[in-house]
C-alpha cells in the first residue's frame, strides 16, 4: 500500500482517525476530509504523510474543493474510506465514486488487510 493516496472522510476522530493511523503505518498518504475543528491537530499528530482538509461531505462545492486540494498536495487518491457520520443525501458520495472510479476504490477490510 506504500505511496498510495487515501481520502478518509471523518478522519478527525473515532473510526476515521483509527483508519487514518493504520493507513499511515502502511506508508499511505492520507487526506482527512472533515469539518471537525480538531482535524488539523489530529493530522499534524500523524506526521507529514497526513493532511487535514476542511470538507463538509454533503456540500458538493466543498467536496470538489477538497478533491482539488488533495490532488494538488498528494496526487489522485486511490483509496476512499467513507467514515463521516452525516446522514441524508448520497449525491456527494456518488460524485466521489464517479471521480475516483470503481477500480480505485478499496473497502476498509481490503485496505487494512494489505
Amino acid at each position: 500500500m506504500e505511496n498510495q493516496i487515501a481520502v478518509v472522510t471523518g478522519g478527525a476522530q473515532g473510526i476515521g482517525l483509527a483508519v487514518a493511523r493504520l493507513l499511515i503505518q502502511k506508508g499511505v498518504l492520507v487526506a482527512s476530509w472533515d469539518i471537525d475543528p480538531g482535524n488539523k491537530d489530529a493530522m499534524a499528530d500523524l506526521g507529514s504523510n497526513a493532511m487535514a482538509v476542511d470538507c463538509k461531505i454533503n456540500d458538493l462545492a466543498t467536496v470538489e474543493a477538497a478533491y482539488a486540494r488533495t490532488c494538488e498536495a498528494f496526487g489522485v487518491p486511490s483509496i476512499l474510506i467513507n467514515s463521516a457520520g452525516i446522514p441524508g443525501r448520497m449525491r456527494t458520495w456518488m460524485l466521489m465514486t464517479l471521480r475516483l472510479g470503481n477500480k480505485s476504490l478499496m473497502s476498509i477490510s481490503t485496505a487494512l488487510s494489505m
